[in-house]
């Protein structure tokens, strides 16, 4: 019978030991046999204590598993795209075509891939108000989507004056659009501010105040109509950013009612890293075909 602590090949058979690799110096040599005189029985030899093999602690191994598994996803979009310009024969428009092409379900399997261990997943399909639902394809759903057509009231073509624009701009920055607080269950319908909470995430019936500042681009761009509005909760938290004591540039928006749900922040951010990663090592290596390659899985995606 084989104890759980009595050793094999070098390993104990303790939980989890069979999948670390042998230690040649946990096996102690064997010492040569010496003849016991007739009739002396073989003395008993002193129990040997196996030799532990060291573990990692937990956040080294968690740390070092998401390092290994962003890494395997990396390498399949590097695989995708030389198999692609390998096969148009080196013709890099022929290649991203075909590369735009399978976008849709290529960003899906590294979705399926980076949430392989996550807690959450894909298993229900609860039902939603009607907000968010289209009522035909030509009519929009109800949730107010800003198109800001800002104009300086100082500026003018014929008369520009002496206002400067300063240009700011950060590479890859539409993957940060991946790390936002999404919803991960069933929407709830709340009244008031009972709904609004850090940690949920949905769209929000409010009416904004009016924005004082003709200088400045208003947040929630140009309507026609005032009046209340369904709003996503990136929006309800830009407007209470502004409404805080660091800006004070508006007052806080009225939140009538809210269809809002627990939410994780980290839901995509296996794969923004993975994109983010696949990007960098392909500038690094003068690659212009993965990147325009991440662009279309980012988009078909979103």
């Amino acid at each position: 019978m084989v104890t759980a602590y009595q050793p094999t090949d070098g390993r104990p058979l303790h939980s989890g030991a069979l999948c670390q690799p042998a230690d040649p110096a946990a096996t102690t040599p064997s010492a040569p046999a010496v003849s016991a005189a007739p009739g002396t029985p073989a003395p008993t030899p002193a129990p040997v204590s196996p030799a532990l093999v060291p573990m990692a602690a937990r956040p080294e191994r968690r740390a070092r598993s998401a390092a290994q598994a962003q890494e395997e996803t990396t390498g399949l979009i590097s695989r995708v795209v030389h198999a692609e310009l390998e096969r148009a024969g080196g013709d890099w428009d022929a290649a991203l075509k075909a590369l735009i092409k399978r976008a849709i379900p290529d960003v899906m399997h590294l979705f399926n891939e980076t949430r392989a261990t996550a807690r959450y997943d894909c298993t229900a399909y609860p039902a939603l108000p009607d907000i968010p639902k289209k009522p035909s394809k030509k009519d929009p759903d109800q949730i107010w989507e800003a198109r800001p057509r800002f104009h300086h009231p100082g500026y003018s073509l014929k008369a520009p004056g002496d206002i400067k624009v300063t240009a700011l701009d950060v590479n890859a920055v539409y993957l940060s659009a991946l790390k936002c607080w999404l919803p991960i269950g069933k929407l709830e319908h709340t009244t008031g501010t009972e709904g609004v909470e850090p940690k949920r995430s949905g769209v929000h019936l409010i009416t904004p105040a009016p924005w004082e500042h003709p200088h400045l681009p208003d947040p929630i761009g140009d309507r026609d109509e005032p009046g209340a509005l369904w709003v996503t909760n990136l929006t309800l938290r830009l407007l209470q950013r502004l409404s805080g004591p660091k800006y004070g540039l508006v007052e806080a928006p009225v939140v009538h009612e809210s269809w809002t749900s627990g939410a994780a922040e980290n839901f995509l951010d296996a794969l923004r890293k993975t994109l983010s990663a696949a990007r960098e090592t392909a500038i690094t290596a003068d690659d212009t075909l993965t990147p325009e390659y991440i662009k279309a899985m980012y988009s078909k995606f979103i």
